[in-house]
């Protein structure tokens, strides 16, 4: 019945599957210097085998962190569903949200690190330091009122259910890697095609000009036999 959270981070762009790029080795080449970032919350809680119940997390209490731990950027502008306030994830149920990356210069790398905590919300166990609760009915009434303050445990009205608050728990780190190329230099390799384009051109310019020049000499000469 343990609590818990998984988180999965990718690039919108290449998707779920295949934007998880976890490693160095896996990181996207990036076009310019804005890309979205998904980042997929998932309540991993186990459940109990005779009701199927398990530990729910509100979203709105939910809190992701997201720090740059190599190389240049940052994820920014984080946007949350329009039902994030009201939505609540029971044991299976996953919800996603974006950010936008930015501030990675041609040549840069980057490569950062996510991270969310949530406070699990689970049945409020049944208490009799007050006395008797034989005059109370169902679990949920059992922890109502100074029985469930006894405990110290913060109640919550979740979907018609009187919750308690458990330990926060973390979820795992998961890495993000991308990386901008330098753009191309032209080196003395790159020039030695051109130079050799300019000088056959200039080259082949010569030799008609050369030829055209013979044949303007020639010509008179050629009259001359003919007149005779």
């Amino acid at each position: 019945m343990t609590p818990s959270l998984h988180l999965e981070k990718y690039d919108a762009e290449s998707g779920e599957k295949l934007g998880d790029r976890d490693d160095v080795k896996q990181a996207l080449k990036m076009d310019g210097d804005s890309l979205e970032i998904a980042f997929k919350i998932t309540n991993t809680s186990k459940v109990d085998d005779s009701t199927g119940e398990g530990a729910w997390f509100q979203a709105k209490d939910l809190k992701l962190t997201d720090d740059t731990i190599a190389g240049l950027g940052k994820v920014e502008d984080i946007r949350t569903p329009a039902n994030w306030d009201t939505l609540v994830l029971k044991p299976g149920e996953s919800v996603t949200v974006t950010g936008t990356l930015k501030g990675v210069t041609e040549g840069g790398h980057h490569t950062d690190r996510a991270k969310v905590t949530g406070t699990p919300l689970v049945e409020c166990p049944v208490t009799d330091q007050l006395g008797d609760q034989s005059g109370r009915t169902g679990g949920d009434q059992a922890v109502d009122g100074d029985a469930g303050k006894a405990e110290g445990l913060k109640q919550v009205t979740v979907s018609g259910r009187t919750l308690c608050e458990d330990t926060t728990v973390d979820s795992n780190p998961d890495d993000w890697n991308g990386y901008r190329p330098k753009p191309l230099a032209i080196t003395g390799a790159g020039i030695v095609p051109i130079v050799l384009a300019v000088l056959v051109a200039v080259g082949g310019g010569a030799g008609l000009l050369i030829a055209s020049r013979r044949r303007a000499a020639k010509a008179p000469a050629d009259t001359e036999g003919s007149e005779e």
